[in-house]
Parts: structure tokens; C-alpha cells; sequence
């Protein structure tokens, strides 16, 4: 009798062990099992793309990036004023133009990434001087910029840029336009590097340089070059700078008129030109 009842015993233990097992491998299939469901849902969720950004470096007034606004997202400051239609699409004005140069301008940016590292830009914009106001511009052109942005590495992106403007009017244009021009259409080509000194979450401070020839279908182009330094915090971007054109082969028999803020007193002609590169950028 006390055999049967050991052997009873010693069966129930077993029963009891291979519960308490099942019930622990249970538990830690789940436990397995809650990441994999985790790392499911995250990749359902659509990744940011590469080169759509909340916060980005604009560019300079002669070369831009590829870089578009999030879908809804608007920016506001001194260079630009923007809405982003998509993630791809992004639809813009500069009050700089407009304030400055009392010139209305239109520009719409899209762009496509090739890859996390590669992406390709296209934008196009239209712009004139009214006169409303007194001005000492008086033009109308479009323009269109084929843009492609490699990134290096985390801190190092190249921005290159062709740019191709009609001059529909350049009876007094601005200082992006060659002197002595030959035909309406200006090509025009740079590298804008952008490179980050310090890079930390949302802090950021970096440095532009700008490498570029204005006119390379002109018998007069402009060598071009920009420095800026820019420092981006969480919605805000901070870009003080400047770059310079200048035709070294110039001389007085080949001089025109290219831009200048003494128009009563007559035209004012410049073999380099100064472009500041000054922005105050919010992203919200």
C-alpha cells in the first residue's frame, strides 16, 4: 500500500514539474515574443527619409540642398518662407527678395532619395520686381536647379547644384547675373559642402563652404566662393555669412551694370560682388 501511494506521489510531482515548466516556457516565449511584435510594428512605421528633415541647413543665395519639409510643416525667418505639401514636395517664397529687392518670387522644391546617403533635387521658382515701391532692380526671370546631395558621413554632406535661369527681363538685375551677358539663359554651377563642427541630438554647429562658376556659357562667367557658419537648436536655424563673385579678367570696355543701391546717381559697376549669407530660420 505505501508503494502505491509513493508511486502516486512521485507521479503528481512530475505533473506538478512539467506544469510549472510549461508555464515557464510560456513565459519566456512571451517574453521573446514582445520584441519580435515590437520590431513588427516599427517596421510598418514609414522611416524618415534621409534628406526630409524638421530642422535643416537652407543653403546659400546662389546654391541650395535637397532637403524638404516634413508633410505639414511650415518654416518662417528672414530667407525663406515654406509649407511642406509632402514629405517630397515642398512649396516656398523668400521675403529676403521680396523685401530687398521688391521682388515677388514663387518656388516649389521636390526631390527623390536614392538611398539613406544619396538624394536628387529639382527645384524651380519665378520671379520680378514690381514698381510700387522704388527700386533699383528692375528684372524678371525663372530659373530651374538640378540638385543632388551626397552624404559622406554623419557630419559631411556635398550639395551639388547646376543651376539654368532665363532672364526674361535684365534691364537692372541682381548681382547673380554676369556682366555683359550674351544670351537670356545663364548656367550656372557649385558645390555647397556642409559640415557639421559639433552634432549632438538637436544641437548642432557647422560650417558651409561654397564652390561655384556663375555663367559657364558666358565669355565673362564669375568665379564664385561662400563661408558660412550656421548653428541649428531643436526649431530654430542661425546662418551668418557671405560669399563673393568676382570676374578677374574684366576691364572697363566690358563693364555693365550688375546691381547696385546708388541708381539715382547712375549705375554703379563692380568687377566682385558681395552676397551676404544671413539667416534666421524657424520650424514649426
Amino acid at each position: 500500500m505505501r508503494g502505491i501511494v509513493l508511486i502516486f506521489g512521485i507521479c503528481l510531482s512530475g505533473c506538478g514539474v512539467k506544469a510549472q515548466a510549461k508555464t515557464f516556457k510560456s513565459s519566456a516565449l512571451s517574453g521573446f515574443d514582445r520584441p519580435i511584435e515590437a520590431r513588427a510594428l516599427r517596421t510598418k512605421i514609414k522611416s524618415p527619409s534621409s534628406f526630409t528633415s524638421s530642422n535643416f541647413f537652407v543653403g546659400h543665395s546662389l546654391s541650395q540642398t535637397t532637403y524638404t519639409l516634413e508633410k505639414g510643416q511650415t518654416m518662417a525667418g528672414t530667407f525663406a518662407m515654406a509649407y511642406g505639401v509632402t514629405d517630397s514636395i515642398t512649396l516656398a517664397t523668400s521675403p529676403w527678395l521680396l523685401g530687398l529687392y521688391n521682388m515677388p518670387n514663387f518656388i516649389v522644391r521636390t526631390k527623390l532619395d536614392v538611398s539613406k546617403v544619396l538624394g536628387l533635387g529639382f527645384q524651380a521658382g519665378y520671379m520680378r520686381t514690381e514698381p510700387y515701391l522704388q527700386n533699383s532692380y528692375k528684372m524678371e526671370a525663372s530659373y530651374f536647379n538640378a540638385l543632388v546631395s551626397a552624404r559622406w558621413s554623419r557630419l559631411f554632406t556635398s550639395h551639388f547644384q547646376l543651376n539654368v535661369m532665363n532672364f526674361l527681363d535684365d534691364e537692372r538685375p541682381f548681382s547673380i547675373r554676369v556682366a555683359e551677358p550674351t544670351t537670356p539663359v545663364q548656367v550656372s554651377a557649385s558645390v555647397l559642402n556642409e559640415i557639421s563642427l559639433f552634432k549632438k541630438y538637436k544641437d548642432e554647429f557647422g560650417v558651409g563652404i561654397e564652390l561655384g562658376r556663375i555663367g559657364v556659357n558666358e565669355p565673362l562667367p564669375y568665379n564664385h566662393v561662400g563661408f558660412s557658419f550656421f548653428r541649428k537648436l531643436d526649431k530654430i536655424l542661425i546662418q551668418v555669412g557671405v560669399s563673393i563673385s568676382a570676374t578677374p579678367n574684366i576691364d572697363s570696355s566690358d563693364l555693365a551694370f550688375i546691381g547696385s543701391s546708388t541708381l539715382p546717381s547712375g549705375p554703379e559697376f563692380k568687377k566682385i560682388v558681395t552676397h551676404p549669407e544671413v539667416q534666421l530660420q524657424w520650424f514649426f
